[in-house]
């Protein structure tokens, strides 16, 4: 069988290759959710062993060596994250759809605190929702309201009964981080912060100040993830599941010959 050093570092190949299958997979996945982007898998050296040290002292004749002899002994996952960037318009017709064109997050309350999101599918109950989830701040829309509008900073009116100009219901605002990259993601297209050494604390603003993206109404935001560019990666994936599969065939060939020979 294949040597123990040659199995370790081709185990490690398989488990980085199978955690890039996943994360292929889960992007195919996201071409078909509102506001979502592709994640990149990052990997890293596990393991080196050194043969000979650049420098070190070689012979009385050759000197000190000019270069080092080291052995990657297998990789690891470094991290896993996505990459943020804005989807196209999709206009809908639907006045509880809205996009945030340009930077930042709607806040949300769980039943574990705050959360953030780009995709505002949004649903019309005693208060606006997305999902189970109330907007925070809430937004609440009397059951007669008519004519109801959403501005680009944010603001929700509507035509009350008995009155011909429209009432300012509420106010959405926008929420943007110091790294959104390092936000984690989580069920129903949530994001959670992860403290100062992670996406920094959520900064509070209004939609179409500096540093704020504008809301749009009837409208939701694509995707970015490109399929085929996923299915480029899927293919190159599987031709080095291929090679790695050969290296281990040809070390259990070696050793078989090696025991017939003794």
């Amino acid at each position: 069988m294949a040597t123990n050093s040659t199995l370790g570092i081709t185990a490690s190949t398989f488990m980085a290759l199978d955690t890039e299958m996943a994360t292929i997979a889960s992007n195919l996945a996201l071409t078909r959710v509102n506001a979502s982007s592709a994640f990149v898998a990052n990997f890293e050296v596990a393991a080196v062993e050194n043969l000979k040290s650049a420098g070190a002292f070689a012979s009385e004749s050759a000197g000190n060596y000019s270069v080092g002899t080291n052995i990657v002994k297998g990789i690891k996952l470094a991290g896993l994250y996505q990459l943020i960037s804005q989807g196209s318009q999709d206009q809908t017709g639907n006045p509880f759809d809205v996009m945030i064109n340009g930077p930042g997050y709607a806040v949300v309350n769980t039943a574990n605190g705050k959360a953030y999101t780009r995709d505002l599918r949004l649903i019309r109950s005693t208060v606006l929702k997305k999902g189970p989830y109330e907007l925070d701040p809430g937004i609440i829309i009397p059951p007669e309201a008519r004519e109801i509008t959403l501005s680009p900073n944010g603001e929700w009116q509507a035509i009350l009964p008995g009155q011909t100009a429209p009432t300012i219901l509420g106010q959405m605002t926008l929420v943007i981080f110091n790294n959104p990259h390092a936000l984690r993601p989580t069920k129903d297209n949530l994001y959670l912060e992860t403290g100062p050494d992670g996406s920094g604390a959520p900064i509070p603003g209004i939609a179409g100040t500096d540093g704020y993206g504008e809301f749009v109404q009837h409208a939701v935001e694509r995707s970015t993830v490109n399929p085929t560019d996923q299915l480029i990666r899927l293919v190159e994936v599987s031709k080095l599941y291929g090679y790695a599969t050969k290296v281990i065939e040809r070390e259990d060939e070696k050793e078989k010959q090696i025991t017939r020979a003794a």
